[in-house]
């Protein structure tokens, strides 16, 4: 097809390149619905940009005229998003030409079968959003101080992020084009739900019935909506979720969701406590932040303290904070460095070794390779002599040792870990000497001089 010979001789341009008018037309003689792909690029340690037609948040110039141009020839087009990120999808919402709207985000390596799959209705997708998508990148309110300094960024949302500030502040709904929790399905669900206590647990009986054509799986959500006496609070905060099975047409799915009483707790940064206030506990349930209906809601009589904590890291550059009404309130500023509490935190050696500058003015990198220096602890060396076993080796390892060693530990140029970026060449954990390197087949670093093993 002339149209896929114009993208596989333009599949190394860095741009969108033009599609020319005729290919356009000759596509929409041979088909009735126009597909139309966008990327987006995503990384680490850098930002996005976010102004008007940047190719980023927004639709370049280019992008903006393919869609213009397949929309004048298609009667039905279904654009289809490969991105890790927010983008805006504003003018989708508006366009009565664009019939569906695929997000495909981190899809791995069988990504691209799958959204195949759904756009030729071999499968019914079942996914759901985890941000809100605005109208305007500016009526996110992270947006007035986005990259605004390379050394200080104020987060004056404060706690009210996402579909806590959309559903919280007042007006700020009517910004939402698609919201938190909210994705399609080729057919239809209604969920009836009721809640009770049992326990120390809120409990949530659901039934999903299939009310369309096909089958299907719906996600039940579940929201509490908190007193606010005191403490300044999100209007409803998601607390739990599930799944159903997949539904033919006309049948039904009961499922059992729970939560902890103690999670509908909120932090009290005054008395650094966990607190259930007295009031009501509303419980809703429905398939986004947007379409809920309450099924219970449980009374608290008193003020209840769940977990007394320390403020271990206080803010001391923050010039405003967001309140549930949208305003802001003054904080104060300080230019002294930040009060960090390490008293009594931890007697895990591995924490106390990876934030070192919390307990002194050494900034340096940590070293992770002190944990050898404990005495009486089994070293890898031992094992590969056959003076322990692997187990045992294992058995003495707290959770954060064990997650370094499987997943390595980046201290700029040399892993200190023994997977990770280096692969399992790299093994200066208990015992074992750091060694030289040198690239291996397919950049695997591989140690000449390992004392490891024998």
């Amino acid at each position: 097809m002339p149209l896929c010979d114009f993208y596989e001789q333009n599949k190394d341009s860095n741009e969108e390149p033009a599609v020319p008018d005729d290919l356009i037309s000759d596509a929409s003689a041979f088909a009735d619905v126009a597909v139309i792909t966008f990327s987006r690029i995503s990384g680490e340690e850098f930002d996005r940009v976010c102004e008007k037609y940047d190719g980023d948040y927004y639709l370049s110039k280019s992008e903006e005229s393919l869609v213009s141009a397949v929309c004048a020839k298609f009667e039905k087009v279904v654009v289809v998003f490969n991105v890790c990120g927010v983008v805006d999808l504003s003018w989708c919402a508006e366009n009565k030409k664009i019939s569906a709207v695929l997000c495909t985000w981190l899809g791995g390596n069988m990504g691209t079968y799958v959204a195949a799959d759904i756009l030729i209705g071999k499968i019914n997708p079942s996914g759901k959003l985890s941000d809100t998508f605005a109208a305007d990148y500016c009526d996110y309110p992270s947006s007035e101080n986005f990259n605004a300094s390379e050394e200080l960024i104020e987060y004056t949302e404060d706690i009210f992020v996402g579909y806590r500030y959309f559903n919280t502040i007042p007006g700020a709904d009517k910004k939402i084009v698609y919201p938190f929790g909210y994705g399609l399905s080729y057919t239809d669900f209604t969920i009836d739900a009721e809640g009770c206590r049992k326990g120390d647990n809120i409990s949530v009986t659901a039934t999903v019935k299939n009310v369309g054509r096909y089958s299907g799986k719906e996600v039940i959500e579940v929201y509490v909506s908190s007193p606010s006496q005191k403490l300044c609070k999100p209007k409803i905060e998601l607390r739990a979720f599930a799944k159903t099975p997949l539904l033919s047409p006309n049948h039904k799915h009961t499922a059992e969701i729970s939560f902890k009483i103690l999670d509908m707790a909120s932090y009290d940064e005054q008395s650094a406590s966990y607190v259930l206030e007295k009031g009501d506990y509303t419980v809703y349930v429905g398939n986004s932040s947007v379409n809920i209906k309450p099924a219970f809601t449980y009374h608290i009589d008193n003020d209840t303290v769940t977990k007394k904590l320390v403020n271990r890291c206080t803010p001391h550059k923050l010039s405003k904070r967001m309140i549930s009404d949208g305003s802001y309130i003054d904080c104060e500023i300080s230019e002294n460095a930040a009060k960090n509490d390490v008293s009594n935190f931890s007697d895990d050696l591995y924490w106390q070794n990876s934030h070192k500058e919390l307990f002194s003015n050494d900034v340096s990198r940590p070293d992770l390779r002190i944990l050898q220096s404990e005495e009486g602890r089994i070293q890898l060396k031992q094992v590969a002599n056959g003076e322990y076993s692997l187990d045992e080796f294992v058995s003495q390892l707290n959770l954060s040792e064990l997650i370094t060693l499987c997943g390595g530990y980046y201290t700029g140029g040399v892993e200190r870990g023994v997977a990770g970026i280096s692969g399992v060449g790299d093994m200066p954990y208990f015992g074992i000497p750091a060694a030289p390197f040198t690239e291996g087949p397919s950049g695997i670093r591989v140690s000449f001089e390992s004392t490891a093993f024998p």
